[in-house]
C-alpha cells in the first residue's frame, strides 16, 4: 500500500484538482500526505530592470501562498497527516530538487501537460518526473474534476518491461478496485488466446479482480485505439508503461505514450 504520496503543485490554478485527488488516494490508503511547490527565483541579470525582478519574485511568493492555502484546506478537511514543502531556488535547483523529493514518495501525483508551471516550460516536468525519478507518478488533466479514480481501471500491457513496472506499481491501487481490465492493444497472436491472460492471471492471485483482454485494430494508432476503449470501457485510471528516453532538455517519447499524454482526458498512472 502507498504510504507516502508527494502531490506537485505547481500553480494556484491546478493546485485544488491535484490536491483533491491526491488526498482522496491518500485517504484510501491511509497515506502521509506531502504538498509541494517550489518557486523559480530570478536573481539581478544585465538588461532586466529590477522592478521587475522584485514584480516577478513577489507574484512567486504569492503564488507559493495561494497554493499552500488550498493544500492544508483540504488536506486538513480530510483530517489527513500532511506536510507542505516550498522552496525559492534558482529554475535548475527548483526542477531538480522536486524530482529528489519525488524518488523518496510511494506515488507522485502531478498534472498533465498544459498546465500553468513555472519549471515546465523548460523541463516538462511531469514527464521528467516519470523518466527520472523511477516511481509511479499519476498525472491528472488539471482541466477536469475527477470524484472517483481507481474504481473501474485499465492496464495497458505489451509484455514490455516499463508495462510491467507500470502495472505492478499500480498494485495498491488495483486491489482496491472494482474491476481491472488488462488490455493488449494490437495483438498479433490473438486467435491464439489472449496475450494478457498470464498478467490478468497474475494479479488475481493478489486479489485483483482482473480480466484478460484484446483490443485489435487496423485504422487507429495504439494509442488511440487505447484512449477509445476507455471511453467504452468507462474507465477511470489508465495504467501504462512510459516509453522514451531523455536528452538534453528533449524528451523522446513512444508513439502510444506521445498520443496519450496529447490527449488525456482520464487520470493516467504511467511508470518507466
Amino acid at each position: 500500500m502507498y504510504k507516502t504520496i508527494l502531490t506537485y503543485l505547481p500553480s494556484p490554478q491546478s493546485a485544488p484538482v491535484l490536491t483533491e485527488v491526491a488526498a482522496s488516494l491518500a485517504e484510501k490508503c491511509g497515506a502521509y500526505l506531502i504538498g509541494a511547490h517550489n518557486s523559480a527565483r530570478l536573481s539581478l541579470y544585465g538588461g532586466i530592470p529590477a522592478d521587475y525582478l522584485a514584480q516577478f519574485n513577489q507574484q512567486q511568493r504569492d503564488d507559493a501562498a495561494a497554493i499552500r492555502e488550498s493544500f492544508e484546506q483540504i488536506a486538513s478537511e480530510r483530517s489527513l497527516p500532511h506536510e507542505w514543502r516550498h522552496k525559492a531556488m534558482k529554475d535548475t535547483d527548483a526542477f531538480d530538487d522536486i524530482v529528489t523529493q519525488g524518488r523518496a514518495a510511494d506515488l507522485i501525483v502531478a498534472g498533465g501537460r498544459g498546465q500553468e508551471d513555472p519549471l515546465g516550460e523548460w523541463y516538462d516536468l511531469p514527464i521528467r518526473l516519470v523518466m527520472e525519478t523511477g516511481r509511479p507518478v499519476l498525472l491528472v488533466p488539471v482541466d477536469g474534476q475527477f470524484s472517483v479514480i481507481g474504481e473501474r481501471v485499465t492496464v495497458a500491457w505489451n509484455h514490455t518491461r516499463e508495462s510491467a513496472r507500470a502495472a505492478f506499481d499500480a498494485l495498491p491501487l488495483l486491489k482496491l478496485a472494482s474491476s481491472v481490465r488488462v488490455l493488449a492493444v494490437n495483438s498479433t497472436n490473438a486467435g491464439a488466446g489472449s496475450p494478457s491472460e498470464d498478467l490478468a492471471a497474475t494479479l488475481s492471485r493478489h486479489g485483483v479482480d482482473a480480466v484478460a483482454s484484446v483490443a485489435t485494430t487496423t485504422s487507429r494508432s495504439d494509442g488511440e485505439e487505447l484512449l477509445a476503449s476507455l471511453t467504452g470501457d468507462g474507465s477511470d485510471l489508465l495504467v501504462m508503461g512510459c516509453y522514451g528516453h531523455s536528452r538534453l532538455r528533449e524528451m523522446v517519447l513512444g508513439g502510444a505514450t506521445r498520443q496519450v499524454l496529447a490527449t488525456m482526458r482520464t487520470p493516467v498512472l504511467m511508470s518507466h
